[in-house]
């Protein structure tokens, strides 16, 4: 069984990795108060291995995204679990060859997103100053939170092909739970066609052609 490795930033994301320990079995917490520099947790991560999972009380843009470049040095499948109020999110669960990475999410959701400029600054606040973020939130949001991801972690252990790319998003107020799957962008390195955008559009027709050619 993957042993899970749960990184904590804020309070939120204490309560929901103490919720964790009681919900599934094997699980580690590296603690990141104010926020851990990156390369420390990085390095904590790079020591163990199994399924890492952020669980944050906010966005942490360079944290998601060296996550997410870690899982495809390694190969270990990751999954977020960020209260961005006033949604949680739960996913999407990255496996490396199986489904979308995470830069790809947040991509297509910011092409969909009218307020994505200020999301940006907000975001590059938060890089510069770990220690900012929303203070408060009910416990019963961090239970949720904690419920779901476990739901998540057992089917990974399970099944990973059969969650790569899932994410749940809830609206924390109304209670209202949304559930996709993620697409991986094209011309993306690690989730997309892999191939080269200039190229792809030609590069494979002398192969097609071979036929005709002779």
């Amino acid at each position: 069984m993957s042993h899970l490795i749960i990184t904590a930033v804020g309070p939120f994301g204490y309560a929901v990795a103490e919720r964790l320990r009681d919900l599934v079995p094997h699980v580690s917490v590296v603690d990141a108060p104010g926020g851990l520099p990156v390369a420390e947790v990085l390095d904590v991560l790079s020591r163990q291995s199994g399924i890492n999972l952020l669980a944050s009380w906010r966005r942490a843009p360079r944290l998601e995204r060296e996550f997410d470049e870690e899982s495809f040095r390694t190969g270990r499948p990751w999954l977020p679990v960020i209260l961005d109020h006033p949604q949680l999110e739960v996913g999407p669960a990255v496996v490396p060859g199986l489904g979308a990475c995470h830069d790809c999410y947040r991509r297509r959701i910011a092409q969909h997103d009218n307020a994505r400029v200020i999301r940006a600054a907000t975001g590059d606040h938060y890089d510069a100053h770990p220690e900012a973020g929303p203070d408060g939130f009910l416990p019963s949001t961090a239970l949720l939170a904690a419920a779901l991801a476990a739901e998540a972690v057992d089917r990974l252990r399970a099944d990973a092909a059969s969650e790569a790319g899932r994410v749940r998003q809830i609206e924390v107020p109304a209670q209202q739970v949304r559930t996709g799957r993620v697409v991986g962008a094209h011309g993306c390195p690690r989730c997309g066609l892999g191939r080269d955008e200039t190229t792809r559009s030609y590069e494979r027709l002398p192969e097609l052609l071979q036929g005709v050619w002779r």
